[in-house]
Formats: structure tokens, sequence, C-alpha cells
């Protein structure tokens, strides 16, 4: 699979071979116009000097106006190829800025990846050493024989723990967005995704049909991941999962399905609000955030009691049929 910057390289030069195309068939048709238009006036005018001048041959006339008829031809007919080309020329320098944008961009988002990573060490540290100092004060005689001291010192433990899933959480998506988006199989990617997590084998997995690729991030992987696991954790009852596409005019849309108990009206929407629900709530969130970067949306629109259905809703220039250049 050819990557982001190979793709963009190439629809660039076809781009630019198909308007250098455009511009010489214009140029063949202009001249051939002005070519006729002048050869039909500079023809009148010869015949009415020859009226005039009777000592011009006739053979003298046609070849007078033959050469000047083509010079006017090339002269006029080349004003649009002239300007096409400077157009051209123009498009290519600003996609060489585009280029050079993104390649700042992805820069310092590896930078801001590797601030992030080093903070998170650090804080992983202290937190071990609360962690170890609260473990010890909980084992004091003073607590242990105290019910205020002791529910204190478990509310701090039980913070500390919730802080730690919260940082170590943050490791699984440092890499959003550090990674120029690219063409991903989706029936592939929710294969290995299934095949790869063995926790998942307690459902049973039904693959897309069709076979297609979407463009999005390069955490595509991680945002079927938290669908799953997702069913996993509060679809209870849940015994299979499904993703399935279909085509509504030009645009294009996945559905993941389970037969679970559905979410309720009300929490539809703050499903996908940062912190809401019993883990880190940053699963769906992220979700969104991932797809996101590309023009990806999606929402719940499952039916409470018999299932969540999430869709994806992906925009008409974002997906394709495999094998379509």
């Amino acid at each position: 699979m050819k990557n982001r910057e190979e793709r963009v390289r190439e629809e660039k030069n076809i781009e630019f071979l198909n308007e250098h195309q455009k511009a010489k068939t214009r140029f063949l048709k202009n001249i051939s116009i002005v070519f006729i238009l002048t050869f039909i006036f500079m023809s009148a005018y010869e015949l009415s000097k020859q009226a005039i001048f009777p000592g011009i041959t006739i053979w003298t006339s046609h070849i007078v106006t033959i050469i000047v008829t083509t010079i006017l031809a090339v002269i006029i007919a080349s004003i649009p190829l002239l300007r096409t080309e400077r157009l051209i020329l123009q498009l290519d320098r600003k996609q060489n800025e585009i280029e050079r944008m993104e390649t700042s961009i992805l820069k310092s988002n590896k930078k801001l990846n590797m601030l992030s990573s080093i903070t998170r060490h650090d804080m992983l540290n202290l937190l071990t050493v609360i962690t170890a100092y609260t473990e010890m004060i909980a084992d004091a005689d003073a607590v242990r024989k105290n019910p205020e001291n002791n529910s204190y010192v478990q509310k701090i433990q039980r913070s500390v723990r919730s802080l730690n899933n919260v940082v170590i959480s943050t490791r699984d998506y440092q890499d959003i967005g550090v990674n120029a988006p690219a063409w991903i199989d989706v029936r592939e990617t929710f294969r290995k995704v299934y095949l790869s997590n063995s926790w998942f084998h307690q459902l049973r997995a039904i693959d897309p049909e069709e076979e297609i690729e979407i463009y999005a991030d390069s955490m595509f992987e991680r945002v079927l991941y938290n669908l799953m696991d997702n069913t996993m954790r509060h679809a209870t009852g849940a015994s299979a999962i499904s993703l399935s596409f279909s085509r509504e005019d030009e645009t294009g849309c996945l559905f993941f399905r389970d037969d679970g108990p559905g979410i309720p009206e009300d929490e539809k929407e703050k499903i996908f609000n940062h912190s809401y629900g019993k883990n880190s709530g940053l699963g769906l969130f992220l979700v969104r955030e991932i797809l996101g970067i590309t023009d990806i949306t999606i929402s719940e629109n499952g039916v409470p009691g018999e299932g969540a259905c999430f869709r994806i809703t992906i925009p008409p220039d974002r997906w394709r049929f495999t094998g379509a250049d």
C-alpha cells in the first residue's frame, strides 16, 4: 500500500499532466480557429490589394497571407497556454508550501509526544512513591484501629489508583495525529483487532462483507479496539459484535453493533464526553477525536433493549472500495 506522500505526489503529477494536456488541446483548437479566421481576413485583404495594385501576382498574395496568418495564429493561441503554464507553476508552489507545513506540524507533534512521554514517566514514578507511603500509613495502628482515619486513607488510595489508570491510558493515545493519515483496510483491521485480543473471543465477530478502505488516522485500529472493549465492559449479556458497511449517496457508513442491552436515550451523546463512564472515561471520547482528524463522525443510534449501534459516517472523499486507484 502506498504511503500518503507517494499518493499526493502521484496525484499532483497526474493533475499536472491533465492540465498540460488540456492546455495543449486548447492551444491546437485556438490556433486552428485563429488560423482559419486570419486566413479568410488576409485573403480578402490581398484580393482587395490586387484590385488596387494589379501588378502583385496571386501566388505572392497567397504566400504573404499564409506567413502572416501563421504568425498571428501562433501568437494569439499561445496566450491561454502561457497563462495555464503560470497557473500550474503557482499550484505547484502552493502544494510545496503545504507539504512543508505538514512536515513541520508532524515534527512538532513528535516533539510534544516525546515531552508527554517524559512527563508521564515522571508522574508514574511519583505515584508509585505516593502509593507506597499510603500503604505504609494504612498499616499503621493509628489508622487500622480508627475507622474514620482508615476511611480517609482508603479514599486516598482509590484516588491514587484512578489517577494512575488515567496516566497509563494516555500512553495508548500519545500517537494521535503524529503520523499522517493513510488508507486503511477496514475488514483487515477489524479481524486483526479481534484476533489479537483473546478477551474479545468471548464474543462472536461478524466481519464486514464489503472490501473497503477509509482515509483515517493511523490509530483507527484503536477505534475498533475501544468499541469492542466497550461491548465487553458495558454490554451485559452480549454474545456477538458485527461491523457492516452501507453507502448513502456518496457518503460511506460503517455500523458497529452488539446484541447487548443497548444504550439509554439520555446517554447516547453523554458517552462521548470526556470523563463520562466507569473507567478512565476516555474510551469513546478519544474514538470520536481520532475519527475527527479526517472529518469522520460517530454517533450511537441503536434501539435501547436491542443492542448498541455505533454509526461511523465517512465523507465521500474518505472511503473507497478496495482496488480503486
